[in-house]
């Protein structure tokens, strides 16, 4: 009995903020069983599927415009770029990121009163993003960290001279393990203003020795995390930014939706770890706080491994817990990368023995990789949709005493103790939506770039059959976390 005592103050030490990471704000209840959103899903991707496979009978019917490579002479598009223009959203861009960086070091330590949070997870991971899928990879334009490189050059250091020779076999590793590392800032440390600048101040340092020993060039293709995510998401609008060759000139081009993503040059298997953790990280982030996956761990893995620990004390058994449960959480997201990985590679080879073709695993791997952006974004914006709105209501409220030191800049009215809740069944139906919609898309692109892999209509279709399968796993995988939460949040209303 003491044990048993013991053990639920550990579980509930550990699980007291993971409840409120990720939970609907009321109870709701489905209107109808999730096995049959689930089954009306799977059958529009397949009647999708059919009409798409249709639809594209020819090679002729995805005929899209080269892509336009940076550095070359730019003619006939849209418009211009004016510098000005430029010259104030870079202005704008660094600005914040050094607002970002100072309040947390000398603003207030709670996070939701230090405007620092919001601007970074909130405006520029989220909204920012959001804003990319629509008018194009607008931060290859304003990206901050170049704009600190311009600004170092002026005042004479020589960043465009690689002084060790970059490994092409790393291809964008660098760039995946800084994914990796903001992913694991967000789910496993504290959420502190002073972590998140520090963690913005490393960054930028690391940054900059990059551009130093590998050339600017190599490291912001390569390196640099956020031009990477940033240019994935943008090559599904219908805007192209290129560069021209005048310095400081940029010129915007119109395009069919999703054509970037087919098009895109940039190929290399370090691109498909990437993919699939913006698919697998937001996944892991719903599911690592559930009951579900919680039990895995102290009623089933704890009872294998508790035996090894022994005759040890209540202190030391508390310590072994805690330890495991980290290791289990921790681990939790590089495994379902690993899985993921392992899955979609599954996929492609059967993809390749049905259809004959003679591309390698990994060639195609590379070619279909992009085919899973859609999903990875829509995936993105149905779990964290509720915390930008709950955000973007006190934002205001944050610029106005933005380092939380009881400032009102902006002469507001008292923040509201409590703001309106949200409408839980608008809130589901829309992410449903949004996840059929997001596959569907990602279908439509499957059959785009099989058309321009293989020699044959049957050939592509073929590729394609094992790509809805896992495109269905994918659309019932989304669908069950979400709903984990439903079911989580009423049986917290139950108590």
């Amino acid at each position: 009995m003491k044990y048993r005592v013991f053990l639920l103050l550990v579980v509930t030490c550990l699980l007291s903020d993971a409840a409120q990471a990720h939970s609907f704000e009321v109870p709701y209840v489905l209107p109808i069983p999730l096995w049959i959103y689930m089954y009306a899903c799977m059958a529009m991707l397949v009647i999708s599927f059919a009409a798409i496979g249709y639809y594209f009978a020819t090679p002729a019917a995805v005929t899209l415009p080269a892509p336009a490579s940076a550095g070359t002479e730019v003619k006939d598009y849209s418009a211009a770029v004016g510098r000005s223009t430029v010259l104030v959203l870079r202005t704008g861009a660094i600005g914040l990121l050094l607002l970002t960086i100072v309040a947390g070091f000398i603003g207030s330590k709670d996070p939701m009163t230090n405007i620092n949070m919001t601007l970074f997870w909130v405006l520029f991971l989220l909204g920012f993003a959001y804003l990319t899928a629509i008018v194009g990879d607008v931060f290859a334009i304003i990206s901050p960290w170049e704009t600190m490189l311009d600004i170092c050059e002026t005042c004479g250091l020589d960043f465009s001279k690689a002084r060790v020779t970059y490994p092409k076999a790393l291809g964008y590793l660098p760039a995946l393990c800084c994914y990796i590392a903001l992913i694991w800032i967000e789910l496993f440390t504290e959420q502190s203003p002073f972590v998140l600048s520090l963690a913005l101040a490393a960054y930028s340092a690391i940054v900059f020795i990059g551009a130093w020993l590998l050339g600017r060039e190599t490291w912001i293709r390569y390196g640099e995390f956020f031009g990477v995510f940033f240019s994935l998401i943008g090559a599904m609008a219908p805007v192209a930014y290129i560069r021209s060759t005048v310095q400081d000139e940029w010129h915007w081009r119109s395009r069919r939706l999703f054509s970037g993503i087919v098009e895109d040059p940039k190929k290399h298997f370090s691109l498909v770890l990437f993919v699939l953790f913006m698919l697998s990280s937001t996944v892991y982030d719903g599911l690592h706080d559930t009951q579900v996956w919680l039990d895995i761990y102290w009623k089933h893995l704890l009872q294998l491994i508790e035996p090894m620990w022994g005759s040890v004390g209540l202190k030391e058994r508390s310590t072994l817990i805690i330890f495991w449960h980290t290791v289990y959480q921790r681990s939790g997201l590089i495994l379902l990368l690993a899985l993921y990985v392992g899955v979609y590679l599954l996929v492609i080879a059967v993809a390749k023995w049905i259809a004959r073709i003679d591309a390698s695993v990994a060639s195609l791997a590379q070619r279909f990789a992009f085919s899973l952006i859609p999903i990875a974004f829509v995936y993105n914006v149905t779990h964290y949709f509720t915390f930008l709105v709950t955000q973007f209501r006190v934002l205001p409220w944050l610029m106005s005493d933005p380092f939380g030191k009881g400032w009102n800049l902006l002469n507001l009215s008292r923040l509201p103790d409590q703001f309106g809740l949200l409408d839980m069944a608008f809130i589901w139906h829309m992410q449903v939506g949004l996840i059929l919609v997001g596959h569907l898309a990602s279908v439509c692109v499957a059959h785009m770039i099989s058309l321009r892999v293989c020699h044959t209509r049957r050939q592509a279709l073929l590729t394609q059959v094992p790509m809805l399968v896992l495109m269905i796993a994918y659309t019932s995988v989304g669908l069950w976390i979400l709903s984990l939460h439903l079911s989580q949040r009423l049986n917290e209303a139950g108590g």
